[in-house]
Protein backbone atom coordinates (compact mmCIF):
# COMPACT_ATOMS: atom_id res chain seq x y z
CA UNK A 1 0.00 0.00 0.00
CA UNK A 2 1.30 3.19 -1.06
CA UNK A 3 -0.07 6.10 0.77
CA UNK A 4 -0.23 9.84 0.29
CA UNK A 5 0.33 10.74 3.61
CA UNK A 6 -0.28 13.99 5.12
CA UNK A 7 -0.88 15.51 1.69
CA UNK A 8 -3.66 14.05 0.78
CA UNK A 9 -6.27 16.70 1.07
CA UNK A 10 -4.23 18.95 -1.13
CA UNK A 11 -3.80 15.88 -3.52
CA UNK A 12 -7.42 15.36 -3.16
CA UNK A 13 -8.20 19.18 -3.55
CA UNK A 14 -5.83 19.48 -7.14
CA UNK A 15 -7.65 15.99 -8.11
CA UNK A 16 -10.99 17.38 -7.96
CA UNK A 17 -9.50 20.37 -10.02
CA UNK A 18 -8.48 18.31 -12.54
CA UNK A 19 -4.19 18.36 -12.17
CA UNK A 20 -2.69 15.24 -13.84
CA UNK A 21 -0.23 14.78 -11.29
CA UNK A 22 -3.06 14.67 -8.40
CA UNK A 23 -4.52 11.89 -10.24
CA UNK A 24 -1.53 10.04 -10.52
CA UNK A 25 -1.19 10.10 -7.03
CA UNK A 26 -4.57 8.85 -6.24
CA UNK A 27 -4.39 6.18 -8.94
CA UNK A 28 -1.06 4.80 -7.44
CA UNK A 29 -2.02 4.50 -3.95
CA UNK A 30 -4.64 1.94 -4.58
CA UNK A 31 -4.31 0.40 -7.85
CA UNK A 32 -2.33 -2.57 -7.50
CA UNK A 33 -4.38 -3.25 -4.04
CA UNK A 34 -7.26 -2.66 -6.19
CA UNK A 35 -6.24 -4.76 -9.41
CA UNK A 36 -5.15 -7.76 -6.46
CA UNK A 37 -8.52 -7.43 -4.62
CA UNK A 38 -10.15 -7.58 -8.61
CA UNK A 39 -7.91 -10.75 -9.49
CA UNK A 40 -8.63 -12.55 -6.29
CA UNK A 41 -12.34 -12.12 -6.40
CA UNK A 42 -12.00 -14.06 -9.79
CA UNK A 43 -12.65 -11.02 -12.57
CA UNK A 44 -11.07 -12.01 -16.15
CA UNK A 45 -9.69 -8.40 -16.75
CA UNK A 46 -8.90 -7.27 -13.25
CA UNK A 47 -7.12 -4.29 -15.07
CA UNK A 48 -10.23 -3.22 -16.45
CA UNK A 49 -11.81 -3.07 -13.10
CA UNK A 50 -9.54 -0.87 -12.08
CA UNK A 51 -10.00 1.06 -15.17
CA UNK A 52 -14.20 1.12 -14.33
CA UNK A 53 -13.66 2.13 -11.24
CA UNK A 54 -11.19 5.20 -11.60
CA UNK A 55 -14.08 6.18 -14.46
CA UNK A 56 -16.85 6.05 -11.67
CA UNK A 57 -14.02 7.92 -9.13
CA UNK A 58 -13.33 10.75 -11.71
CA UNK A 59 -17.45 11.25 -12.18
CA UNK A 60 -17.35 11.57 -8.69
CA UNK A 61 -14.22 13.18 -7.42
CA UNK A 62 -16.11 16.48 -6.86
CA UNK A 63 -18.53 15.04 -4.05
CA UNK A 64 -16.20 13.23 -2.35
CA UNK A 65 -15.02 14.57 0.86
CA UNK A 66 -12.85 13.15 3.80
CA UNK A 67 -9.59 11.83 4.70
CA UNK A 68 -7.16 9.10 2.80
CA UNK A 69 -8.97 6.17 4.80
CA UNK A 70 -12.26 7.45 3.45
CA UNK A 71 -11.15 7.26 -0.01
CA UNK A 72 -9.68 3.84 0.40
CA UNK A 73 -12.99 2.49 1.22
CA UNK A 74 -14.70 4.69 -0.95
CA UNK A 75 -13.00 3.30 -4.14
CA UNK A 76 -13.28 -0.73 -2.99
CA UNK A 77 -16.91 0.19 -2.55
CA UNK A 78 -17.28 1.29 -6.08
CA UNK A 79 -15.00 -2.06 -6.80
CA UNK A 80 -16.75 -4.43 -4.76
CA UNK A 81 -19.98 -3.24 -5.91
CA UNK A 82 -18.96 -3.46 -9.79
CA UNK A 83 -17.88 -7.00 -9.23
CA UNK A 84 -21.27 -8.17 -7.39
CA UNK A 85 -22.65 -6.40 -10.58
CA UNK A 86 -20.62 -8.99 -12.94
CA UNK A 87 -21.38 -11.63 -11.02
CA UNK A 88 -25.26 -11.41 -10.53
CA UNK A 89 -25.32 -10.61 -14.43
CA UNK A 90 -23.39 -13.38 -14.74
CA UNK A 91 -25.61 -15.72 -13.06
CA UNK A 92 -28.72 -14.48 -15.07
CA UNK A 93 -26.82 -15.90 -17.72
CA UNK A 94 -27.36 -12.30 -19.67
CA UNK A 95 -23.45 -12.77 -20.84
CA UNK A 96 -23.08 -16.61 -20.07
CA UNK A 97 -20.32 -17.43 -17.21
CA UNK A 98 -18.05 -15.80 -16.04
CA UNK A 99 -14.78 -16.10 -18.60
CA UNK A 100 -11.31 -17.69 -17.25
CA UNK A 101 -8.58 -15.45 -17.15
CA UNK A 102 -6.36 -16.52 -21.29
CA UNK A 103 -3.08 -18.28 -20.41
CA UNK A 104 -0.32 -16.30 -18.84
CA UNK A 105 1.64 -14.68 -21.56
CA UNK A 106 3.66 -12.13 -19.33
CA UNK A 107 6.06 -12.92 -16.45
CA UNK A 108 3.49 -11.20 -14.39
CA UNK A 109 0.64 -13.20 -15.41
CA UNK A 110 2.69 -16.11 -15.12
CA UNK A 111 3.49 -15.17 -11.04
CA UNK A 112 -0.44 -14.36 -10.36
CA UNK A 113 -1.31 -17.22 -12.10
CA UNK A 114 1.01 -19.70 -9.93
CA UNK A 115 -0.21 -18.03 -6.59
CA UNK A 116 -3.91 -18.27 -8.05
CA UNK A 117 -3.03 -22.34 -7.77
CA UNK A 118 -1.56 -22.40 -4.58
CA UNK A 119 -3.11 -24.04 -1.88
CA UNK A 120 -4.22 -20.78 0.14
CA UNK A 121 -6.42 -19.63 -2.99
CA UNK A 122 -7.44 -23.22 -3.39
CA UNK A 123 -8.71 -22.78 0.11
CA UNK A 124 -10.34 -19.24 -0.82
CA UNK A 125 -12.55 -20.92 -2.36
CA UNK A 126 -14.31 -23.24 0.17
CA UNK A 127 -15.25 -20.05 1.63
CA UNK A 128 -18.55 -17.94 1.08
CA UNK A 129 -18.74 -14.99 -0.51
CA UNK A 130 -18.76 -12.80 2.43
CA UNK A 131 -16.08 -14.38 4.23
CA UNK A 132 -13.88 -14.38 0.46
CA UNK A 133 -14.73 -10.42 0.67
CA UNK A 134 -13.46 -10.00 4.39
CA UNK A 135 -10.27 -11.46 3.85
CA UNK A 136 -8.97 -10.14 0.33
CA UNK A 137 -10.59 -6.62 1.68
CA UNK A 138 -8.67 -7.06 4.67
CA UNK A 139 -5.22 -8.60 3.33
CA UNK A 140 -5.06 -7.82 -0.10
CA UNK A 141 -6.73 -4.20 0.09
CA UNK A 142 -5.27 -3.95 3.38
CA UNK A 143 -8.50 -2.47 4.79
CA UNK A 144 -9.27 -2.00 8.30
CA UNK A 145 -12.34 -3.80 10.13
CA UNK A 146 -14.46 -0.14 10.17
CA UNK A 147 -13.39 0.41 6.24
CA UNK A 148 -14.29 -3.74 5.27
CA UNK A 149 -17.88 -2.65 7.00
CA UNK A 150 -18.19 0.51 4.96
CA UNK A 151 -17.28 -1.34 1.83
CA UNK A 152 -19.72 -4.38 2.21
CA UNK A 153 -22.66 -1.95 3.57
CA UNK A 154 -22.61 -3.56 7.54
CA UNK A 155 -21.21 -2.64 10.96
CA UNK A 156 -17.93 -3.62 12.04
CA UNK A 157 -18.88 -6.54 14.13
CA UNK A 158 -20.46 -8.43 11.71
CA UNK A 159 -16.77 -7.94 9.85
CA UNK A 160 -15.13 -9.52 12.93
CA UNK A 161 -17.59 -12.64 13.17
CA UNK A 162 -17.17 -13.07 9.28
CA UNK A 163 -13.29 -12.72 9.39
CA UNK A 164 -13.76 -15.24 12.25
CA UNK A 165 -15.41 -18.04 10.90
CA UNK A 166 -13.33 -17.23 7.32
CA UNK A 167 -9.97 -17.63 9.41
CA UNK A 168 -11.31 -20.69 11.34
CA UNK A 169 -12.38 -22.00 8.26
CA UNK A 170 -9.08 -21.39 6.18
CA UNK A 171 -7.07 -23.20 9.26
CA UNK A 172 -8.86 -26.08 9.05
CA UNK A 173 -8.82 -26.61 5.34
CA UNK A 174 -4.49 -25.84 5.13
CA UNK A 175 -3.96 -28.19 8.03
CA UNK A 176 -6.00 -31.23 6.01
CA UNK A 177 -3.65 -33.50 4.45
CA UNK A 178 -3.40 -33.46 0.84
CA UNK A 179 -4.97 -35.83 -1.50
CA UNK A 180 -4.86 -36.07 -5.12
Amino acid sequence: MTDIGPEFPQVLAAAQEGAPWAWAALYHSVAPQLAGFARARGAPEPEDVVGEVFHDVARNIHGFEGTEANFRSWVFTIAHNRLVDQWRKAARGRDGPMPTPDDATSAEAEAVAAAMDGPVFAALDELTEAQQAVMLLRTVADLSLDQVADVMGTNRNAVKAVQHRAVTRLRKILQEPVTN
